[in-house]
């Protein structure tokens, strides 16, 4: 049994495969329904992470830049030319 709410997690996926990555985050989503728990992931490899997010953040030099839902915060034109250079 886990008594906790909230877990945060940085690079839970550094240093695997993406195949072994998109394993562990489906079983985190599994694990924040069942738990009923918040769950925040630090992640850089935003393609492995943002498909199991409800919300997400960029940050850049310290600073949140957009915010909301994944697909939102990759659209987003900040986003894009800090990450993208675009």
């Amino acid at each position: 049994m886990c008594n906790a709410k909230f877990i945060m997690m940085d690079e839970p996926a550094a240093g695997i495969n993406p195949a072994l990555a998109h394993e562990l985050f489906s079983y985190l989503k599994n694990l924040v329904k069942e738990l009923k728990i918040t769950l925040l992931v630090i992640e850089h490899r935003l393609y492995l992470a943002l498909p199991y997010a409800d919300y997400a953040y960029a940050i850049a030099n310290g600073k949140i830049i957009s915010e909301g839902k994944p697909e939102e915060v990759l659209n987003d034109q900040k986003v894009i030319e800090r990450y993208l250079g675009q």
